[in-house]
């Protein structure tokens, strides 16, 4: 039996007029002693990683004659949001009730939009919006979720991938100040 193919285009009209982000949304179950993701120590691995991907903090602009799109205003920067719950992460996971198992992103099918910052979705939106939005969301039990979004114009889920490699990278190979201080 043969198989069928078929061919898809997509194109740059078609993912713009959607509006729809690249999502990606990490979560970090809270221990004892540990801050994690410092916004401060965070703030300062973004600000790096735009060193290296200057064209992020520019706003997109679509030609109306021609609808050429291009990134302008760079420098105009990106969205970090801090965003508190009041709740403990396990509140929301599908079985609350069992606290000694590990939770992953599929036990939080509910709760995906209120883990990242607002996105327009319109064509007026994606041009004077940031293309890089990233919310950090801290439990009342001190677990973190980290929601980052981009503009789907910009790069696929591949190279954003990538961008969020580098930038958990270069966050790890900062120093936090706590345990450098610890270690002389």
């Amino acid at each position: 039996m043969a198989l069928s193919t078929a061919n898809f285009t997509t194109t740059a009209t078609h993912v713009i007029q959607s509006g729809h982000p690249i999502s990606l949304r990490s979560i970090y179950q809270s221990s004892p002693s540990v801050n994690l993701l410092p916004v401060e120590r965070l703030r300062k691995a973004i600000s790096r990683l735009l060193d290296y991907y200057p064209h992020l903090t520019g706003r997109l602009r679509i030609d109306p004659a021609t609808g050429v799109r291009s990134m302008t205003r760079l420098g105009t920067g990106i969205h970090l949001f801090e965003a508190h719950c009041d709740a403990p992460l396990r509140s929301f996971a599908r079985s609350p009730s069992a606290p000694d198992t590990e939770l992953s992103v599929f036990d939080f099918p509910n709760v995906e939009n209120p883990l990242f910052a607002p996105w327009d979705l319109t064509l007026e939106g994606a041009q004077r919006d940031s293309v890089l939005t990233i919310q950090r969301t801290e439990f009342a039990c001190s677990s973190v979720a980290l929601g980052v979004r981009i503009s789907h114009v910009l790069c696929g889920a591949g190279s954003f991938l990538g961008l969020y490699q580098d930038l958990a990278a270069i966050y790890r190979a900062m120093a936090d100040p706590a345990t450098a201080a610890g270690k002389n």
